[in-house]
């Protein structure tokens, strides 16, 4: 047995018979046109189970993705991945991060509005980096206005943060700064996420704000395509490939490190076990405090 195979019987199966299951997924995607029903009856039974990405376009299709999550056991990571991981972690734990820490408490945040309205938040990390800096005045000034949300750790008055997840809904306008061609609509708001700008404090900081986003992306935008992500710097470079990233270009910078832009299937990236690790250990901690962070800034010490 395993943990798939609960999820299926107590949460899919209990509202749509095997028969219906196989044929909404003949139908909805390519990687199951050949599934048979001898084999989703192993899936079922836990004799077997399918890829980690196959199981997520099977939550994503009964529409129960945060019910797959809370049922997901911890998947096994490569030990390459794991060495790139380690590697990309170790840049925030450096003792020369640890002089910024604030010595007050320390809150959590969450907000949504206009690229141009949240942008002030995260000026003055995007102001050093040249490349950054360069784009978001050329979007700014063209007055296109994009949805954004911020995920922040920092003082209560959000005043400073430390560590932060910057995400767009829509990557366009930024496209069209670098002059990338492409099929518009792949990259737009409702088909598109893109993470531009990251910063963390601590390799603690950095699990939680991406176990975070990751639930929140699965749970409020589980119909969105494409992931962009911004990556910085050789380790980022790398983990990026690790995670099956795409690359769209790379900008130089050579005090803060290159920007490498990588596009990802939306559900591969998130089935990637360092990315659903992630996500599953943080998935009570979002489900206890969303809707609380969706209003108000919370505690770092309330989240147990």
């Amino acid at each position: 047995m395993n943990a798939f195979d609960k999820f299926l019987q107590n949460n899919v199966l209990v509202t749509l018979s095997k028969k219906d299951l196989l044929i909404q997924l003949q139908l909805g995607h390519e990687e199951f046109h050949g599934l048979d029903s001898l084999t989703l009856s192993r899936w079922v039974k836990g004799s077997s189970k399918p890829s980690l990405h196959k199981q997520l376009l099977i939550a994503q299709s009964c529409q129960c993705l945060p019910a797959y999550i809370d049922a997901f056991e911890e998947a096994k990571i490569s030990n390459p991945d794991e060495r790139i991981f380690t590697n990309f972690l170790n840049r925030f734990d450096s003792p020369y991060h640890q002089i910024l820490a604030y010595e007050n408490q320390e809150y959590l945040f969450h907000h949504q509005g206009k690229n141009t309205d949240l942008y002030p938040y995260v000026k003055r990390f995007s102001d050093k980096i040249g490349a950054s800096k360069r784009i978001t005045e050329q979007v700014h000034s063209s007055n296109v206005h994009v949805n954004a949300e911020l995920l922040a750790i920092g003082e209560k008055d959000n005043a400073g943060i430390e560590s932060f997840v910057w995400m767009l809904h829509g990557f366009n306008a930024h496209l069209d700064c670098i002059g990338f061609a492409r099929n518009e609509q792949d990259y737009s708001e409702k088909n598109c996420v893109a993470v531009t700008l990251t910063y963390y404090r601590s390799s603690e900081h950095f699990f939680l704000l991406c176990g975070l986003f990751t639930n929140l992306i699965l749970e409020r935008y589980p119909k969105k395509k494409k992931v962009v992500i911004v990556f910085r710097g050789r380790e980022g470079l790398m983990f990026a490939e690790a995670l099956g990233g795409q690359s769209i270009c790379s900008l130089p910078d050579a005090k803060f490190g290159n920007l490498y832009i990588h596009e990802f299937d939306f559900l591969r990236l998130l089935a990637n076990p360092i990315i659903l690790n992630t996500a599953k250990r943080y998935s009570q901690t979002y489900r206890d405090h969303i809707e609380t962070l969706m209003t108000q800034p919370i505690p770092i010490s309330d989240l147990g």
